[in-house]
């Protein structure tokens, strides 16, 4: 079965850019600490937002890559390798993210192995009946599991950033989605 690769693509954004630029700007003030020896650390990142759009809509913004890369950070450039593999680059950071599942309307995951900050996720949409004065809406979840290099702190090294980026861009995706004048014709269906 082969996944779409824009549907991949586009849930790998948010994370992959929120980790790159946190990773740049460590390694801007810190580079030193930042390649210090010793045992990353595992952390998790959970945020969620609900958004008034419909998971369809939610989706589909998720599944165009460039979009979502500039709701994101518009500094980042996208460059898709094939259907499951895309090159993802701000500033002098670059990694490559894969796309592991995509179920339509409810579940896209991904993950980064060759990045400054490994990492895997997954986003998941989920009807939010309160979310809209119709009765409609989604809640967005995303999970992140990385391993942050460890003596950061010690160096200055603001280990909340990436906690931040991921809420604007949860943020900036809900509010997309939500704009009626933006929104992709498409209908739902598994491409693959």
């Amino acid at each position: 079965m082969t996944l779409p690769r824009v549907a991949v693509r586009a849930a790998t954004v948010a994370m992959t850019v929120a980790v790159a630029v946190a990773a740049v700007r460590a390694a801007r003030r810190g580079r030193a600490a930042w390649k210090a020896s010793g045992r990353p650390r595992q952390r998790r990142l959970n945020e969620s937002v609900q958004s008034s759009a419909s998971r369809q809509q939610v989706y589909w913004l998720c599944r165009d890559v460039r979009r979502l890369a500039q709701l994101v950070d518009p500094r980042v450039r996208v460059t898709e390798v094939d259907d499951v593999r895309s090159n993802w680059q701000i500033g002098s950071v670059a990694c490559t993210v894969e796309i592991t599942g995509d179920v339509p309307e409810l579940l896209l995951s991904w993950q980064v192995a060759d990045g400054p900050v490994p990492h895997h996720g997954r986003l998941t949409l989920h009807p939010a009946g309160t979310a809209n004065p119709a009765g409609g809406g989604t809640r967005i979840a995303v999970q992140v599991r990385y391993e942050w290099p460890p003596r950061t702190q010690d160096a200055g090294i603001d280990t909340g950033a990436p906690d931040r980026l991921l809420r604007r861009a949860l943020d900036a995706i809900a509010a997309q989605a939500a704009a009626p004048d933006r929104q992709p014709a498409r209908s739902s269906g598994y491409r693959g």
